[in-house]
């Protein structure tokens, strides 16, 4: 399993002000805030910016393609075409490429293979986005079944939507422990096991495409909370002051 570490504090203390200054109990916002969490993570990897991923990997600046003897290509009007990446010899990519190769055995890579290698495994990540992103699904459909029911059936209709959208994803990639009544301490875990490098497509390693994607989700998720605990204490101030 892959696993990194995200500074949750910031946002697990909006949590705690979102259950004091709401009518709802203190399992539905959390459940719930889990849930805008996943979704938006989900969204964000999706839209993870190419030229980002590109740089966390190793990308430096770009260049043009040489000949085997070291010059340029031109096209017909004489210029230099064949502009291409260029990524640092010890790019992040690099190392996750030989630390693969050297745990099953095979040679290590350096010079025009090392290169060809790294172009690989950057398509590859960015290519991943739309699957990674889909483990936040599992996660999201975990957290709906705990909603209360609403007026307007929502929740029914929403639970509904992803699983049909499941419907043909394959085995699970991703879960949710909601908080449940009675917790002391009411928490909720959301997990994307697409990130588990048996379930990824080509020997890359996730992490920097799937953190990207959950921080944008973490501060997003964050500010509208924020937004929402404004209005509420300006809604409850207004109230208290026409009394």
């Amino acid at each position: 399993m892959i696993t990194a570490k995200v500074d949750m504090s910031e946002f697990n203390a909006a949590v705690k002000q979102a259950i004091l200054h709401s009518s709802r109990s203190a399992v539905v916002v959390v459940n719930s805030q889990a849930y805008h969490l996943a979704k938006r993570s989900m969204a964000a990897t999706k839209r993870a910016d190419r030229n980002e991923i590109e740089k966390t990997l190793g990308r430096t600046g770009t260049g043009f393609k040489r000949t085997k003897t070291g010059k340029f290509f031109h096209n017909k009007k004489g210029q230099i075409a064949g502009r291409v990446k260029i990524f640092k010899e010890d790019s992040y990519a690099a190392r996750i490429i030989n630390s693969i190769r050297r745990k099953v055995g095979k040679k290590m890579l350096f010079g025009q293979e090392m290169e060809r290698a790294v172009k690989r495994f950057v398509a590859a990540a960015v290519r991943s986005r739309g699957f990674i992103a889909s483990g936040w699904l599992w996660s999201m459909q975990d957290l709906v079944k705990t909603f209360p029911l609403a007026k307007d059936g929502r929740p029914v209709k929403l639970l509904a939507t992803l699983s049909k959208r499941l419907k043909h994803r394959g085995q699970r990639k991703g879960a949710a422990r909601p908080a449940r009544r009675g917790d002391k301490t009411p928490s909720a875990t959301i997990e994307n096991t697409a990130l588990n490098p048996k379930h990824t497509r080509g020997a890359h390693n996730p992490i920097p495409v799937a953190m990207a994607g959950l921080r944008i989700g973490i501060r997003e998720t964050l500010v509208d909370m924020k937004k929402h605990l404004e209005e509420k204490l300006k809604k409850d101030f207004k109230k208290v002051s026409t009394r």
